[in-house]
């Protein structure tokens, strides 16, 4: 409560909730499909912005590149580059770091699913599959607890979850419903 009061915490969240609501009224997005597709953005953004970034800021501060004009100019403006790509890659990774924990899933394929925006994913289906599922989930309001930050902070993440026909199909074949 106080870091949202005095930092502005709960800034970015009107500010996506307003992006939500304009997608879904103008494209049809449910709030899955919004949330995947705006991780797929971050790791967009990640790879493709960012990471060059910062590769090319090192390149010129190490002297690799001949960019002495604009090291003159405005030296500083190269290290606060560097700095606010480092800043994204690190929150980036940690977001992707934090729920693929959540949702009880491998980094890797929990990135691969950001990748394609989510699509087709099923939150918890390899638990489902294996029978190692000691919990009712609630797709509508899901609390994702994170294992250092919640038993530190008490931080967790509601996600929501909204099935759609490919889904559906695809949690049916998972569990071999339909032979």
């Amino acid at each position: 409560m106080f870091f949202s009061l005095f930092f502005g915490a709960g800034a970015p969240v009107r500010m996506q909730d307003k992006q939500y609501r304009f997608y879904e009224v103008n494209f049809g997005l449910n709030q899955q499909e919004f949330d995947g597709f705006s991780m797929q953005q971050k790791i967009t953004q990640l790879f493709f912005s960012s990471l060059p970034t910062a590769i090319l800021n090192i390149l010129i501060i190490n002297e690799y590149l001949d960019c002495s004009k604009v090291v003159e100019d405005s030296p500083d403006a190269i290290y606060f580059s560097l700095l606010l790509s480092f800043v994204n890659i690190c929150s980036t990774l940690l977001q992707i770091y934090n729920e693929s924990k959540g949702f009880e899933e491998a980094y890797l394929t929990y990135s691969m699913n950001c990748m394609n925006a989510k699509t087709g994913w099923i939150p918890f289906i390899h638990k489902i599959q294996n029978g190692g599922l000691n919990q009712s989930i609630n797709y509508f309001l899901m609390s994702c607890h994170f294992p250092q930050l919640t038993t530190k902070l008490a931080y967790y993440k509601q996600f929501s979850y909204q099935f759609n026909d490919q889904t559906i199909q695809s949690l049916a074949q998972d569990l071999n419903l339909w032979k």
